[in-house]
């Protein structure tokens, strides 16, 4: 275990999407009586995140600075709210439309021994990222270009993260639309049913 992973880590918890496909907020899902964004929150605390911030346009979230720019625009605002926080070395980025994210999937890519960006097969988040001059220099200038790739797993790549595969490929889950909503309801409801 290197030094960089008994210090503090941060959660910034990804909610300012505008859910266009999904037609209402997917932060205010509820899955067995709890918003997606108040059990993603519980799961990043379960692994010991400190603080966690909520990126996105929203109650107690911290806005963006360059809205219109998806994920990125808030990996860059949650970053810059945490400027005074001595000591972070590495922040877990996690969207809030991920309902079965469980501190199982996360345990892994914080266990990981890298000084590295490090991220699920092919998924870009949730991934942890360390926190460095440079990855604030890469986000103020690729969101100050229009033409730039906005996309997380654009700085994945520039910053050569390493690739791990996940515990549980269904925990990967994004629900993106209503039909996928409904979906992971059905399965949820089917999955309890086997259990009692």
């Amino acid at each position: 275990m290197s030094a960089s992973q008994n210090r503090p880590v941060a959660g910034l918890l990804l909610a300012g999407g505008k859910s266009s496909r999904m037609g209402q907020d997917k932060a205010l899902l509820s899955l067995n009586g709890e918003t997606l964004i108040n059990r993603t929150w519980r799961v990043l605390k379960q692994v010991q995140c400190q603080p966690v911030l909520i990126c996105g346009q929203r109650p107690g979230g911290i806005a963006d600075i360059y809205p219109g720019h998806g994920p990125l625009s808030g990996i860059h605002a949650g970053l810059r709210a945490l400027r005074t926080h001595v000591g972070l070395s590495r922040v877990v980025v996690v969207p809030v439309d991920m309902p079965r994210l469980s501190k199982a999937l996360l345990q892994p890519l914080l266990a990981h021994p890298t000084s590295k960006p490090v991220h699920y097969q092919h998924a870009a988040l949730p991934c942890v990222l360390p926190v460095t001059d440079e990855l604030m220099h890469y986000l103020q200038n690729a969101l100050v270009q229009d033409y730039a790739d906005h996309s997380v797993m654009a700085l994945l790549r520039e910053f050569k993260a390493e690739v791990i595969t996940a515990p549980d490929a269904n925990a990967m889950l994004n629900t993106n639309t209503p039909e996928q909503w409904q979906r992971l309801l059905k399965e949820n409801a089917n999955e309890y049913r086997q259990t009692v």
